[in-house]
C-alpha cells in the first residue's frame, strides 16, 4: 500500500519532411513512490523515484492524419527507508529479523526496478496511445464536418501542401474552381519568434465568395 505522484509534460518534436507534417508527440514524467510493504511479521517503507519518456510519431499527409504506436523508456530508483517488525521487543530476535530483510531487499532490488521500470513502460504507452488516439479522431472528425467537406461541396478543390523543417510545421491550402485564380506572388514570412502564424490571402475570400 502507498502512494504515487506522477508529474508530466507533453510536446513535440518535429521530423523534417519535404512532403509531409510529422513530429513526435512527446510525453516526459517524474514519478515519485512511497510504499509499505507488510510479509508476515515484517513491515518494510520504501520510497521510489522513477522518470519515463514516450515518443508517439504523428503525420499529417496526404491520406490525412496517420498515428503510430507510443514507445517509452522508463528508469526506476528504490530505497529501504525503514524496516521494522512484531519482534522488536524481543531482544536478538527483531534485529536479526531486520538484518534478513534489508539483505533480501537490497538482492531483490534490482530485479524489481527492472520490473517497476517495464510496468511504467507498459502504463504511459497505453495511455498516451488511448488519451491521444481519442483527441485525434476527435480533431479529425471535425476538421472534416466543419472545414474540409464544406469547401468540397462549393467546389473550391482544396489541395494541401505540407512541409516539415527542424522548426517550423508548414500547411498551405489552396482553393479555388476551375475557372478561378488562386495567389501568384509568394508570401511573406511571419517572424522567426512567432509561435503560430495564420495567413490568408484575398483570392480565398474572393473564391469561396463567388461559389
Amino acid at each position: 500500500r502507498g502512494q504515487r505522484l506522477v508529474e508530466q509534460t507533453t510536446s513535440i518534436r518535429l521530423t523534417p519532411d519535404p512532403d509531409e507534417i510529422c513530429f513526435d508527440l512527446v510525453v516526459a514524467g517524474d514519478i515519485s513512490t512511497y510504499a509499505i510493504t507488510d510479509t508476515g511479521p515484517i513491515s518494510m517503507a520504501s520510497r521510489g523515484a522513477g522518470q519515463f519518456t514516450v515518443l508517439k510519431p504523428v503525420k499529417i499527409c496526404q491520406q490525412g492524419l496517420v498515428v503510430g504506436p507510443a514507445t517509452a523508456s522508463a528508469t526506476n530508483r528504490a530505497r529501504l527507508t525503514n524496516v521494522s517488525t512484531s519482534f522488536d521487543s524481543v531482544p536478538l530476535m527483531g534485529s536479526l529479523l531486520r538484518t534478513l530483510a534489508r539483505n533480501q531487499h537490497a538482492e531483490n532490488l534490482p530485479a524489481a526496478n527492472r520490473e517497476v521500470a517495464q510496468k511504467i513502460i507498459w502504463q504511459s504507452c497505453r495511455q498516451t496511445d488511448e488519451e491521444s488516439e481519442r483527441k485525434f479522431a476527435e480533431l479529425t472528425e471535425q476538421t472534416e464536418a466543419k472545414v474540409w467537406n464544406p469547401l468540397v461541396q462549393l467546389g473550391l478543390n482544396p489541395a494541401t501542401f505540407l512541409e516539415t523543417t527542424e522548426e517550423q510545421a508548414i500547411l498551405r491550402l489552396r482553393l479555388h474552381a476551375d475557372a478561378q485564380l488562386a495567389a501568384h506572388t509568394p508570401r511573406p514570412r511571419e517572424p522567426e519568434n512567432s509561435l503560430l502564424g495564420i495567413q490568408v490571402h484575398q483570392s480565398t475570400f474572393n473564391n469561396a465568395f463567388n461559389q
